[in-house]
């Protein structure tokens, strides 16, 4: 199983007006799990969904940063996704 978390960080006047009377609001959480012969393709199907879920899209995601166990798997996460390696870890990773 694989998991998926996005952050948005504004300002707290823009947070309350979002909803968040304290300046943070959880929209979303998922959990994916996939068939054993897609390993690794889990958190990109997590990623996805947590999005749906949040009414939003990998469109409107400026920065990406993966966490992944291999660097083809993070590769594999950002093709099934559609993301540039433009807007991917760009300060480094955990690789």
């Amino acid at each position: 199983a694989d998991a998926a978390s996005a952050v948005v960080i504004t300002s707290l006047e823009r947070a309350r007006e979002l909803g968040a009377a304290d300046g943070l609001l959880v929209l979303a959480t998922d959990t994916a799990g996939v068939e054993p012969r897609l390993l690794g393709i889990g958190a990109a199907v997590a990623a996805e969904r947590l999005l749906a879920a949040a009414g939003q899209s990998v469109a409107g995601v400026g920065l990406v940063e993966f966490n992944e166990a291999f660097a083809s798997q993070a590769l594999a996460c950002l093709d099934y996704l559609g993301i540039e390696p433009e807007r991917v870890n760009l300060d480094g990773g955990a690789l």
